[in-house]
C-alpha cells in the first residue's frame, strides 16, 4: 500500500527479499484536487409533454475536476422525475401537467444548477388567432418579448391548466386561455381548428352528433367503411418539434400493407422503416430546415413527389405497384370510397383550411342522408399524425372550400403488387 503524504513526483522501489537483485521502479505523481468551481444546464428552460422523455446535458466546471460526481433531485417529484443516464445526461420524465424545478449538484462543493420544468398536457395541435393586443406581450420560450397582436395565428401544442403552450414566430411559450379567440363548435367536434377556408372542416370525433347539430336533425347514417389494422402512431413518434407528416404518412401506409397485408420484407421496426422513407424522402426535397410562412418546421414533400417516395421505398423492400397522385377529384366522395371499399388507405394533401400544408391517412368513410334521401353529408376518418386518435373530415365543407376558394388538394392512392 501506497500513501501519499504530499504533492509531487515520487519515485517507488520494491525489493525481492530472497533475492536483492531483483528490483522494480515505479513513478508517483500526487497532484492537488482541483474542485469544482460550477455547474451548468444546457437547458435552462425544459418542456415536454406529460409521459414523454427528454435528455438533457450537463457539464461540472472546470473542465478537469478531480471529482465530478452530480446527484440530481426534482422539486416536485410527483410531477416528474429525474435520473442520470450511462450516457452523462439527465433523463427528465414528465409525470403530470405543472410546472417544475431540476436541480443538479456537484459532491465535491455543493454547487448546483438549476432549469425551470414545464410538463404540459399534449393536444392535438390546432391553430388559433388571439385577440388582445395586451394580453399577449409576454415572454415566449426563448427569453425574447413577442407582442402577438390581434388576428396573429399562434400553433396550440399543449395544455397546462388556464395556460396554452403555443408556437409563434419562431417562439414557445404560453398564452392565456381567455386571450385566445375560440372558434364556435358543434356537438361532437372537439378541437377549435383557426378560421380558415372553410372553417373548422376537421377535428370531428362523432358524425352523427355533428352533422345533427351542424346541418339541423333529421341525418341517417346510410353507409360506412372502416379499414382495420392502420397503424396509429403520430408524427412526435418518430421525431418531435419536425413537420414530417409525409414522411410518417407513408410510413403508416407501408406499414399497413406489411401488417395486414403480409408484405413481410418491409422492415417490421417502424423507426427502421421511418428513417429509410426519410432517407428517400430527402431525395424529393425533404427538408426540416425548411420553413413554412408561420415559422413552423416544414418538411412537406410536394404532392406531385409522395408517389416517387413510396414507389422508391417499394424497390427498396423488393416490391412493384401502381402509386397515382390525383388532382381533378371529378367523383367527389366516391373516388375515396372505392379506394376504401378496396381495403386501400389514401394519402390525403392539403393545402389549406384546419390541415393546411399537412397530409393525413383516410382510412374510411361515412355518409349520411336526410329523411328524403336525396341530400348527402359524407365524411373522411383519417389519422391526422397530431393526435392519437382518428378523427373525421367533413367532406362537403372541405370540398367545398376546394371549388368556391379555388385551392386544391391532391390525394396518393397505392396498388402494391
Amino acid at each position: 500500500m501506497v500513501t501519499a503524504k504530499g504533492y509531487g513526483t515520487a519515485t517507488i522501489t520494491v525489493t525481492s527479499v530472497e533475492d536483492p537483485t531483483k528490483r522494480a521502479t515505479c513513478v508517483v505523481t500526487v497532484q492537488k484536487p482541483v474542485a469544482v468551481s460550477g455547474v451548468k444546464i444546457a437547458k435552462p428552460l425544459i418542456i415536454l409533454y406529460a409521459g414523454k422523455s427528454i435528455d438533457v446535458t450537463y457539464s461540472v466546471l472546470p473542465s478537469n475536476a478531480t471529482d465530478k460526481t452530480v446527484v440530481v433531485s426534482i422539486l416536485w417529484p410527483e410531477k416528474a422525475t429525474a435520473e442520470l443516464t450511462p450516457e452523462g445526461q439527465v433523463r427528465i420524465s414528465g409525470l403530470k401537467s405543472g410546472s417544475n424545478l431540476l436541480y443538479v449538484q456537484a459532491i465535491d462543493s455543493g454547487f448546483r444548477a438549476q432549469s425551470d420544468i414545464i410538463v404540459v398536457d399534449q393536444v392535438a395541435r390546432y391553430y388559433m388567432y388571439v385577440t388582445d393586443t395586451t394580453a399577449m406581450n409576454t415572454k415566449l420560450g426563448n427569453g425574447s418579448e413577442t407582442k402577438l397582436y390581434r388576428s396573429k395565428q399562434v400553433t396550440i401544442l399543449g395544455t397546462v391548466g388556464n395556460w396554452y403552450y403555443v408556437f409563434s414566430g419562431g417562439s414557445y411559450g404560453f398564452i392565456s386561455k381567455d386571450a385566445a379567440l375560440t372558434t364556435s363548435k358543434y356537438e361532437g367536434q372537439i378541437l377549435e381548428f383557426w378560421q380558415g377556408n372553410p372553417a373548422n372542416y376537421a377535428g370531428i370525433f362523432d358524425t352523427n352528433a355533428y352533422v345533427n347539430d351542424r346541418y339541423g336533425d333529421g341525418w341517417t347514417l346510410n353507409s360506412k367503411k372502416i379499414i382495420s389494422g392502420v397503424p396509429s402512431f403520430t408524427m412526435s413518434s418518430f421525431e418531435a418539434g419536425v413537420g414530417n407528416c409525409p414522411v410518417v404518412s407513408v410510413v403508416r401506409l407501408l406499414a399497413y400493407y406489411r401488417s395486414a397485408n403480409g408484405k413481410s420484407k418491409i422492415p417490421s421496426n417502424n423507426k427502421d422503416l421511418y428513417n429509410d422513407v426519410r432517407d428517400i424522402a430527402i431525395k424529393y426535397g425533404y427538408s426540416t430546415e425548411d420553413k413554412d410562412n408561420n415559422g413552423h418546421e416544414d418538411g412537406s414533400v410536394g404532392p406531385t413527389k409522395i408517389n416517387n417516395v413510396i414507389i422508391d421505398a417499394l424497390k427498396k423492400y423488393g416490391y412493384s405497384g401502381k402509386v397515382t397522385s390525383n388532382y381533378l377529384n371529378s367523383n367527389g366522395i366516391y373516388d375515396f370510397v372505392s379506394e376504401i371499399d378496396a381495403g386501400r388507405p389514401v394519402l390525403l394533401n392539403i393545402t389549406f383550411g384546419d390541415y393546411s400544408d399537412h397530409t393525413v391517412t383516410v382510412i374510411g368513410y361515412e355518409i349520411y342522408t336526410d329523411n328524403t334521401g336525396a341530400l348527402k353529408h359524407s365524411f373522411l376518418k383519417v389519422w391526422d399524425g397530431w393526435s392519437s386518435e382518428t378523427r373525421y373530415i367533413d367532406y362537403n365543407l372541405f370540398s367545398s372550400g376546394v371549388l368556391v376558394g379555388g385551392t386544391f388538394y391532391s390525394w396518393t392512392t397505392t396498388i402494391i403488387n
